[in-house]
């Protein structure tokens, strides 16, 4: 018995040091307030929180790529991904990880993977914590949709777009005010992005592009 668990306990601390290995040797990703993982975002004018899946991960890639291409390009996280349900020649992917991870070692885990050339986007997956909706996950993409005030001059917009390093993906035709779809900087979580342009009072609504299992995307 006493062998056993020192080998679990030495198996424990080789992943530790191994994922602190790469932490140190890649950038941090940048957080609006703090290093913590936002689990909320406005809509109707109140927060929906979400609860965080510490067990798996979305990934937006920069290209479609096979399944053995994946698995190559990702050789150095291997241990903790697990590739059974990536879907080859898709750019977004939500990936179950072989490890539950906690709150900062799952940012960690974010930053790191993040730094790699082939994603275009890294976040974390939620779930609504509905019952009926348990096999539902919830990610966020590099994009956020954003309604501003009617009376919004334009030349007020372009400074906020400036301000905010947003880049311009489309407009969308709906009543109230002039509605734009913007991808995020690449260091900006979109859920902090979308909060802070809806606490500026400046918008009718801002809120997370989301990518949802068997919903599609937007929503």
């Amino acid at each position: 018995i006493f062998t056993k668990i020192k080998r679990i306990k030495k198996k424990k601390l080789l992943i530790c040091l191994s994922l602190s290995f790469m932490i140190n040797s890649a950038p941090q990703f940048i957080f609006s307030q703090n290093s913590s993982i936002t689990n909320y975002y406005y809509y109707k004018n109140s927060k929906t929180y979400l609860d965080l899946q510490y067990d798996h991960i979305y990934v937006k890639l920069n290209q479609e790529l096979s399944k053995d291409q994946f698995i190559n390009s990702t050789q150095v996280f291997g241990q903790y991904l697990n590739y059974d349900k990536f879907i080859s020649k898709e750019k977004n992917q939500i990936l179950k990880l072989n490890l539950t991870f906690r709150n900062s070692d799952l940012t960690d885990l974010l930053n790191n993977l993040k730094s790699s050339e082939i994603f275009e986007c890294v976040s974390p997956v939620f779930s609504a914590g509905q019952k009926e909706n348990n096999n539902q996950l919830i990610a966020a993409n590099n994009e956020i949709i954003v309604q501003y005030k009617s009376n919004m001059p334009d030349n007020e917009i372009a400074e906020i777009e400036r301000s905010k390093n947003l880049t311009f993906v489309m407009t969308l035709s709906l009543t109230g005010g002039k509605t734009i779809v913007y991808k995020v900087n690449s260091n900006t979580f979109s859920f902090d992005a979308a909060n802070e342009m809806f606490e500026s009072g400046k918008v009718n609504y801002a809120e997370p592009n989301l990518y949802i299992t068997n919903l599609g995307q937007y929503v």
